[in-house]
């Protein structure tokens, strides 16, 4: 009897043995992480959400290869029950092991809240989120080298779609932000653009993609290193624009700064000899790209310039800043302000 039956019972044992070898193969492609180059970014688990809730969230968010793989994988390992809601920061560098173990943890209240002023260019953001522990020195300023066409094509922000800018200076938003210690670089990156995209299109709805949108950016940036009320600001504002319609040179020192790194006058002074696009001692017209990030004081002071007859501006040690509508009352205000 038993002979007569023996060939299918070897045809059923070797089906047996292909079918847990697939098996296996499966289960460990599905704990596999699915793209190794993935970056970090929140990911909500909401309160009442089960393991197969939380299962199709990570499918459809592209952090697992598999449902089927994660279900049996948290029911094998006897933490389903332990999954934890809240926001983590997840990639899709991460496998399987690794996702269960954070979610089970549980969310760790280790982030930063951080306040980036007005007018910081993208080196002294840089330095400012490496001294709060949000990013490693450098990696700021890695992510952010970007065109704007380079970076509508990784964020997908309308707002950087037709602007014709080689860098990002200019468009990261000075707020106070809430990020989680050794964050990912886009993560920080993507909500400064977006809180830019919505606070500025709030606020001056007809300035994004407009033509003079670039320009507006650049003179504002300006503005928030050459002065520091608004009464000042759009006093400047309609001075650069003075200056603009007589084809005079610029001669502001904050874009000498920008270029040079030189902080003192001796230092800046030479610097002013140097041919660079950024020198508008040399160079006519405005620098090529914003030297800063400003924010809306600034932008909205571009906007509503205050009209007058002035060209010429200083500033006191205390920041009081005098004006002359020629070189003549310049020099004046030299002799009695700076000397």
């Amino acid at each position: 009897m038993l002979r007569r039956y023996r060939k299918y019972i070897i045809i059923a044992f070797v089906c047996l043995v292909i079918f847990g070898v697939a098996f296996i193969g499966f289960y460990l492609w599905s704990l596999a992480p699915p793209n190794p180059d993935g970056v970090p970014r929140e990911i909500v688990i909401e309160k009442g959400s089960g393991q197969r809730d939380i299962a199709q969230l990570l499918y459809n968010e592209g952090l697992i290869r598999n449902q089927q793989g994660f279900l049996l994988y948290v029911q094998w390992s006897d933490t389903y029950k332990n999954l934890q809601a809240g926001t983590y920061q997840l990639s899709s560098a991460m496998g399987v092991r690794e996702i269960v173990k954070k979610l089970t943890e549980g969310v760790v209240e280790d982030f930063v809240q951080i306040t980036l002023p007005e007018g910081l260019t993208l080196q002294e953001m840089d330095e400012l989120l490496a001294e709060n522990g949000v990013l490693k020195k450098g990696a700021f300023q890695d992510g952010a080298s970007l065109s704007a066409r380079e970076a509508f094509d990784k964020y997908k922000l309308a707002f950087l779609e037709n602007l014709d800018s080689e860098t990002l200076e200019g468009f990261l938003f000075p707020d106070t932000y809430e990020f989680y210690k050794d964050t990912g670089t886009d993560i920080v990156i993507e909500a400064m653009l977006e809180n830019f995209e919505k606070r500025i299109g709030d606020e001056f709805p007809d300035v994004l993609g407009s033509d003079s949108f670039l320009d507006t950016i650049i003179i504002a940036s300006i503005l928030e290193k050459e002065v520091q009320t608004e009464e000042d600001m759009k006093l400047v504002a309609g001075l650069i624009q003075n200056r603009r319609e007589s084809n005079m040179f610029l001669n502001m020192d904050s874009t000498v700064k920008y270029f040079s790194g030189e902080t003192t006058a001796r230092g800046i002074a030479q610097a002013k000899n140097e041919d660079n696009p950024y020198n508008t001692y040399r160079v006519k017209g405005l620098p090529p790209s914003p030297i800063g990030n400003p924010g809306v004081q600034a932008i909205r002071s571009v906007l509503e310039p205050t009209p007058s007859d002035y060209v010429y501006f200083l500033n006191e040690e205390d920041g009081t800043t005098h004006y002359a509508k020629n070189s003549q009352e310049h020099q004046i205000n030299i002799e009695r302000y700076l000397r």
